[in-house]
């Protein structure tokens, strides 16, 4: 959804899908996504998830900001550096 592309878009690419990049350009990509969000533009949080079923004494779950979003992108892209491999995205 919308947190995907903007990661997409903070590693420098266009946020849309399908794309991908070549193991050359893996590292850039990695180091121009911590960059932006050292820069602090993963600071904004994602917007909650909708919660049709929530009682009306519930609090709503703290969204997770993009920057905690993230990490499991980064961890990929540290791997994938590593590992000298292309990655791919689809929709």
């Amino acid at each position: 959804g919308d947190h995907a592309k903007a990661l997409l878009r903070l590693m420098g690419q266009t946020g849309e899908a399908p794309g991908g990049l070549s193991a050359e350009d893996v590292p850039a990509a990695l180091e121009r996504l911590r960059s932006a969000l050292s820069a602090g533009e993963g600071d904004i949080a994602a917007p909650p998830p909708s919660h049709a079923a929530r009682s009306a004494d519930e609090e709503p779950a703290q969204a997770p900001t993009l920057d905690a979003r993230a990490r499991p992108l980064l961890d990929f892209l540290e791997k994938a550096k590593s590992s000298g491999s292309a990655i791919i995205w689809e929709s």
